[in-house]
């Protein structure tokens, strides 16, 4: 059933409820293909926060499950990109103001559509997403809740907490944390997720 509901959605119309929506983003024989599983696959978790890594895995094993190919867009980003960002209007923040200049949030796409997504589908992935992040216990925030609507966005809720405790440490774009650094800001700026938060080594899922 979902397998005709996507084509027929995909072909005729954009979908017009969740169960069109589901359907539209599956794409299970994409996953197979060597170009869109090298994406999937190629992911960097340099300098990103263990509780961002740990929604990052969570929320890729999800999208296996359900056959929907997302991939990993961009994690950490320079001063430089932001102020690019910013000068095309995708993005409020400047150089220095944003969670990705500090390991603390990520961008996901659909592998074979891009942003091209409707908002009905966009909430679909939405859901997943808030859904891993309540399981795992990792408060995130999803760019697609916010009135400047930015659904492929996922970030740690309240990073500015981060952002304080990292500037205090000359932690950004220059020094990224290490694995063994990130416990010592996460005590300050969040110890709550202390103890239940993985901090395994930052390799590849």
């Amino acid at each position: 059933m979902a397998r005709k509901l996507q084509g027929a959605v995909l072909r005729d119309r954009p979908p017009t409820n969740a169960q069109e929506a589901m359907a539209s983003l599956i794409d299970a024989q994409a996953m197979k293909g060597r170009l869109i599983r090298d994406r999937i696959d190629s992911v960097t978790f340099d300098g990103l926060a263990p509780p961002l890594i740990e929604f990052m895995r969570a929320f890729r094993a999800e999208m296996e499950r359900y056959k929907i190919p997302m991939v990993f867009h961009e994690g950490w980003r320079s001063v430089g990109r932001q102020h690019d960002l910013l000068a095309q209007g995708v993005t409020k923040a400047k150089g220095g103001e944003s969670p990705h200049q500090y390991g603390l949030a990520v961008d996901y796409i659909h592998a074979a559509r891009g942003w091209k997504l409707t908002p009905l589908e966009w909430a679909q992935i939405g859901a997943i997403g808030h859904e891993v992040a309540r399981k795992r216990k990792v408060p995130m925030e999803w760019g697609g809740d916010w009135k400047f609507y930015d659904p492929a966005h996922w970030q740690i809720k309240g990073w500015r907490n981060w952002q304080s405790v990292m500037d205090i440490h000359g932690f950004g774009e220059h020094h990224r944390p290490t694995i063994d650094e990130w416990p010592k800001i996460i005590a300050r700026a969040a110890p709550t997720l202390l103890g239940r938060t993985m901090f395994a080594p930052q390799a590849k899922p």
